[in-house]
């Protein structure tokens, strides 16, 4: 037995009361993350992207891309306007468009599902590992606290640097390290190769990054066989292995073979994140310092807790290891550990580069949680690190603060790291003089403990639930924000297979990127610029998007409510487009405008979209009334917001002000003014 004596079970039984807290950290995740997640705002750079990969892959499964055939040369290092897209790795993208083939149609909730099901994964597996070292309470605190960040949510919604690709990765990896736990305590073949398994799907996710438990699965089984802890055996370890690569190597022969010049670029992509001072990682604009993932990235996905609770718990989990050599608390240590190793000396390092592994960081610091009723000295160090605001007002630590080395850039310029980690350190030593003082430490560390555990379990689940609202309500608004969606719908489907889609605009709305949702709508390639002997030499078919009458055919089936109607780009007319029907006169002068009517169609249950037709020469912005049984709600909507400066629309047949309100059901009056 290489494992010290006094060490927990690390897998006790399955009890009716696992199964309850299951039930409800699986409520706790849903009711959290599951609303507004159907959302028809495509919004960021990543999801963007990704949401027309997963259309590419649902047309075309083993072939992901954005554009399938485009119309001009392309570099294979421009990965998001090549035929095929390398950048990241399918796994992803082939389960959202799985989602969309069995019944959930063109939506991007499919992709969102991806990183919904994976949180609930992690959730689920940060509790099962953890019920046997830190008790089933502190094990359901840690789950619970993972579906309540406001990074958790900007993920699963994908408002965010990252999404399906973080949280697949971290899916994939909890699920890795939890079957590999459970293969050394039953020591089950079965249960290592569907560990490695879990691996080689993680490198699907997002390839280096999905490599963490396969070290981890390294390191055990040399600890084992040093006979240092309870580990997998070298067969044990060779059948991890073997599985990850039967996952993952496949695909990558495959796209290696079909496509060597993208795939030697898309590697490219990733080791520049990794090279100081490479186009990749300046370019981007999240080059940082090393010491970056203990201050802006901590407090960026940790939020609001101090930022210092990583690192105690981080610390906490190699003291433990080395103290009880516990196979969970030593995987643990060396997953977080090495991670923090890895990712610092990287030159990039965006918002969601920790986020696989997360859920051993919540557990770094659920298990500090479950150590403050047993040892009072720790119960004073998490007192101090909880103190981290007041202490970041206090001179004395600011100075010692910016007395830090030049090279911990950011440990200098944010507060909070060091000023939590000094009182942190201080309750620590005063825990422990304390402790040694005093003959009756039990009492002591009921007395100390119990509300030092009380507020720490307040920070977790209710601060961090209060700021994921927040958060939800500040960008709401935005997700109701789509140009497209209406209009790609009605073009889905009705567009001969070679055809090509132009965006009639100038602008993008803020933090979208409607050329991509168009894609994902259509299925068709989209260009904002483009040169038509391209297309008429490559034989495609030209439709065209826009705010505003055209003199071309109207494509029917696009409904009045669109905030960009569709025309035949190939089929002129020799006037502009007549208004579209199905609107809701309401013929009026504002000043020098004409307002022809309005049309109001649903975004969800609480909101309609709402398209007004106006004309005018020098066009100006309007307030729009909405006048309901319950008050009013009044709406400042410009010219701009057409996505076409004001003088491009001036003497324009019509042109659509697009405005998102209450529920037409709900409105009893519309009064629009200047």
């Amino acid at each position: 037995m290489s494992t010290r004596r006094d060490a927990p079970e690390a897998f006790p039984p399955l009890l009716v009361t696992d199964l309850l807290a299951l039930a409800v950290i699986a409520g706790v995740t849903l009711w959290r993350l599951a609303p507004l997640l159907a959302h028809p705002a495509i919004q960021n750079w990543d999801e963007s992207i990704h949401q027309a990969v997963v259309r590419g892959t649902y047309d075309t499964f083993f072939f992901p891309h954005i554009y399938a055939d485009p119309l001009h040369p392309v570099s294979p290092s421009n990965f998001w306007e090549l035929s095929v897209f390398l950048n990241k790795p399918p796994a992803p993208f082939w389960l959202a468009s799985i989602f969309m083939h069995l019944g959930l149609g063109i939506t991007p909730v499919a992709l969102r599902l991806v990183s919904l099901f994976a949180q609930l994964a992690g959730a689920f597996a940060i509790y099962l590992w953890l019920r046997g070292a830190a008790g089933r309470f502190w094990a359901f605190v840690g789950a619970a606290t993972f579906g309540c960040l406001p990074f958790t949510w900007r993920l699963t919604q994908g408002v965010f640097f990252g999404e399906a690709t973080d949280c697949g990765l971290m899916g994939s990896l909890a699920l890795s390290f939890l079957l590999l736990q459970l293969g050394i305590e039953r020591r089950s073949w079965k249960l290592y190769v569907a560990a490695g398994a879990f691996s080689g799907a993680a490198i699907l996710f997002k390839a280096p990054l999905g490599l963490p438990i396969i070290g981890v699965a390294g390191a055990l089984t040399g600890l084992a066989l040093v006979r240092v802890i309870e580990g997998p055996r070298v067969r044990d370890g060779l059948a991890f292995l073997a599985a990850a690569a039967a996952v993952a190597l496949p695909w990558n022969l495959y796209a290696s073979s079909r496509w060597p010049e993208a795939y030697s670029a898309s590697f490219g992509v990733w080791f520049g994140h990794y090279k100081p001072g490479s186009a990749i990682s300046m370019n981007i604009g999240w080059a940082r310092p090393i010491d970056a993932l203990f201050n802006e990235i901590h407090m960026t996905e940790l939020t609001p807790l101090p930022t210092v609770l990583p690192l105690l718990g981080g610390l906490g989990l190699l003291v433990r290891a080395v103290w009880r050599r516990e196979p969970v608390i030593v995987g643990l240590a060396l997953w977080v550990g090495a991670s923090w190793f890895m990712l610092s000396k990287a030159e990039s390092k965006v918002p969601a580069v920790l986020w696989g592994t997360m859920p051993a960081i919540l557990s770094g610091i659920a298990l500090l949680g479950a150590s403050a009723l047993r040892r009072p000295a720790v119960a004073a160090m998490i007192a101090g690190a909880l103190l981290a605001p007041w202490a970041v007002k206090q001179p004395a630590l600011t100075a010692l603060r910016l007395s830090m080395p030049l090279r911990l850039e950011q440990t200098r310029a944010i507060p909070g790291l060091v000023e939590g980690l000094v009182v942190a350190v201080a309750g620590l030593a005063v825990g422990l003089a304390v402790t040694f003082a005093l003959r009756k430490r039990q009492q002591l560390a009921l007395a100390l403990g119990l509300p030092v555990s009380a507020v720490l379990v307040w920070s977790m689940l209710v601060e961090t639930s209060r700021e994921q609202a927040k958060t939800r309500d500040e960008k709401r608004a935005d997700l109701y924000v789509s140009y497209t969606k209406e209009v790609g719908l009605a073009l889905n489907g009705k567009l001969p297979e070679r055809s090509v889609v132009l965006l009639g605009v100038e602008n993008e709305p803020p933090c979208c990127f409607e050329k991509h949702a168009m894609m994902f709508w259509t299925g068709r390639m989209a260009y904002h610029h483009h040169d038509s002997r391209l297309s008429d030499f490559r034989g495609y078919h030209r439709y065209l998007v826009s705010p505003e009458s055209q003199p071309f055919a109207p494509v029917p089936g696009v409904p009045p409510y669109a905030w960009l109607q569709a025309y035949d780009r190939e089929a002129p007319l020799p006037e502009e487009a007549p208004l579209p029907e199905g609107l809701e006169l309401s013929p009026g002068d504002i000043g020098p405008m004409h307002l022809y009517g309005f049309a109001a169609g649903p975004i969800d249950s609480d909101r309609d979209r709402w398209a007004f037709y106006a004309s005018s020469p020098t066009p100006f912005g309007l307030t729009i009334r909405f006048v309901t049984e319950s008050g009013e709600e009044t709406v400042r909507v410009e010219p701009e917001a057409t996505l076409r400066s004001r003088d491009k629309l001036a003497g324009k047949r019509w042109f659509i002000l697009p405005v998102v309100g209450p529920k037409r059901s709900a409105v009893k009056n519309v009064v629009v003014g200047p």
